[in-house]
């Protein structure tokens, strides 16, 4: 039997598209390489290393260059055709290189070389252009910045559109050329430095605003110190002087009263019963109560009066003006068959109430409804018309030409308000009528204080702050301040009344806040233990049983066994929070 030859196998073709894959990574490879070649020979190039076209090498002198003879002799090169583009070519041929290892990279390897080579010629061009016109810097080591294809492209340009026309011309090219081979959009980045320059200066504008205002307060503070501790002397003197100014406009006051009303009014009024002016109750005389000093209890001192300013002396009730409106009133409701007459007039700081007691049978809203045609007739800005509670009479309220300004000390130092029990008293300020007009925190724990801007939030939680100031001491109320727009109670800051600093940062209120919570409930166990219901009953509980027990109880006993301070929270500001 013949043996059977045995086939050899056919050896296996190459696949085509894997062989091109490889040339094409050898070819990146190579590109890459050369890349970083001419970026080092570029970077550490001198004019004094031997090369076929320097003319200041230095004979003997070794090579500086990282690419050797070789590195340096191809940045010579570079540098005298190109100039300062040569530098771009390591930048381009390292995306090249990058570029054709993508998938599909190879595509189109024609466009991306010639797209390279018209990059080098604008740059070219126009680093010659700024050369020529000195906007850049004149290299000591090539004399071209453009090399030679910049220079003749330069010139050219330059001899139909001029130097500043070329320059534009290679710019908005460059620009162009920028925009078409990338996804740049230029109205972005128009719209980004737009933001970005309302942005800065919104935040120039705050912090301006800030430093204004805080230096503003700083000088304030300073002045008040400076006045009121270098020369104390001087108030005693100066408060004489203004009893005396207000004891003489009293005397003024009484001697005009007792001069006889003008024959007019006599005729007029011969059958009725002259209007009388009802004056709010007198304040306390000047010469006692102008510059009272608290008792100091422990080594606290209350702070002297004199830190806040004194309000003018009242001006002289005018009358004739009284009387006049007075009688406007009376004839201008019997004009609408309105009968009846102006018993009193209550002069006020802001407005006079005039007391109209109509005659039986008019009935209240007749009346009220007339209010628009009253102010129209006595050219004021506007009326009211009320019912006096408890009297049969209507209040008419009429504002005053003249406004009085109510300042705090006027109602700090009053009678009123030095005899209040309660160490919460909150000088509000006066009533309709003129009076001084206080109440209690205590009886109100949970305060807000609203309204529109310019109608006195920040007076009336400064007045409030002051109140405290000159009715308590630090171990009778203790204060937390919350202000997070930094620009009401940085003036407290450093007051013994100040259970901690002022608090600026939202982000730690919430924790001092948490605190509190925590210390009432603490409270409300203390209160429980001696059965009390406030903070008034659990201190006098506590004095009493001190008092009763003295020499008796334990230092442990006794620390448990001390009287507690109210803690008032203020918030500037609640919707920062």
């Amino acid at each position: 039997m013949k043996a059977k030859k045995k086939k050899r196998a056919a050896p296996a073709k190459k696949d085509p598209k894997r062989k091109r894959f490889r040339s094409v990574e050898i070819f990146s490879l190579l590109v890459l390489v050369f890349a970083l070649f001419c970026a080092l020979s570029l970077i550490t190039y001198s004019a004094r290393d031997p090369s076929w076209a320097s003319s200041k090498a230095v004979p003997g002198s070794g090579v500086a260059n990282y690419g050797g003879r070789v590195g340096a002799s191809l940045a010579e090169g570079l540098l005298q055709f190109l100039g300062l583009s040569a530098f771009v070519i390591p930048f381009l041929l390292g995306y090249l290189g990058i570029r054709t290892l993508l998938p599909r990279g190879e595509q189109r390897l024609l466009w991306k070389i010639g797209s390279g080579l018209w990059l080098l010629l604008l740059l070219c061009s126009l680093f010659s252009l700024l050369q020529r016109g000195g906007f850049i810097w004149k290299g000591a080591e090539f004399e071209l910045a453009g090399g030679l294809p910049g220079k003749l492209l330069g010139d050219f340009l330059s001899k139909y559109l001029n130097h500043i026309g070329s320059v534009i011309l290679l710019s908005a090219l460059l620009v162009l050329f920028v925009l078409f081979k990338t996804e740049f959009s230029l109205s972005r980045l128009i719209t980004f430095f737009a933001h970005f320059l309302k942005f800065a200066v919104k935040r120039v504008r705050i912090r301006v605003t800030h430093f204004q205002k805080s230096r503003a307060k700083e000088k304030m503070r300073k002045k008040v110190v400076e006045k009121y501790t270098q020369a104390p002397e001087k108030a005693p003197a100066a408060d004489r002087r203004e009893s005396k100014k207000r004891g003489a406009e009293t005397e003024d006051d009484e001697d005009e009263e007792e001069k006889p009303r003008p024959k007019r009014e006599e005729k007029k009024e011969i059958k009725k019963a002259e209007p009388v002016i009802v004056h709010p109750p007198a304040p306390p005389r000047p010469d006692k109560l102008l510059f009272p000093e608290m008792e100091p209890k422990g080594d606290y001192k209350f702070p002297p009066f004199t830190l806040l300013d004194a309000g003018a002396p009242s001006e002289q009730i005018d009358k004739a003006e009284l009387y006049e409106k007075k009688t406007s009133i009376e004839e201008k409701l019997r004009e609408f068959r309105v009968e009846g007459e102006v018993k009193e007039y209550h002069p006020g700081p802001v407005i006079t109430t005039y007391e109209f007691y109509p005659n039986p049978g008019i009935k209240v809203s007749q009346v009220a409804n007339l209010s628009e045609d009253l102010s129209l007739a006595l050219k004021a800005e506007s009326v009211r018309i009320q019912r006096i509670p408890g009297r049969s009479s209507l209040g008419v309220e009429i504002p005053n030409n003249k406004r009085e300004i109510i300042k705090l000390r006027d109602i700090i130092q009053s009678e009123k308000f030095l005899k209040s029990n309660s160490k919460l008293t909150f000088a509000l300020g006066k009533t309709i009528h003129g009076e001084v007009y206080i109440t209690d925190l205590a009886i109100m724990p949970h305060l807000l204080i609203a309204g529109a801007t310019g109608t006195g939030k920040s007076v009336a939680l400064n007045a409030l702050i002051a109140s405290i100031l000159y009715k308590a001491s630090p171990d009778e109320v203790k204060l937390v301040l919350i202000d997070p727009k930094r620009l009401e109670f940085t003036l407290y800051e450093g007051i013994p009344h100040l259970l901690s600093p002022v608090i600026n940062d939202p982000k730690k209120a919430g924790g001092v806040l948490m605190d509190a919570i925590k210390k009432m409930e603490h409270r409300y166990h203390q209160l429980s233990l001696l059965k009390v219901r406030d903070i008034e009953q659990y201190n006098s509980q506590v004095r009493k049983i001190l008092s009763e027990k003295k020499g008796q109880l334990t230092d442990e006993e006794k620390q448990k066994l001390k009287p507690l301070p109210y803690i008032v929270i203020i918030i500037d500001e609640l919707a920062e929070l």
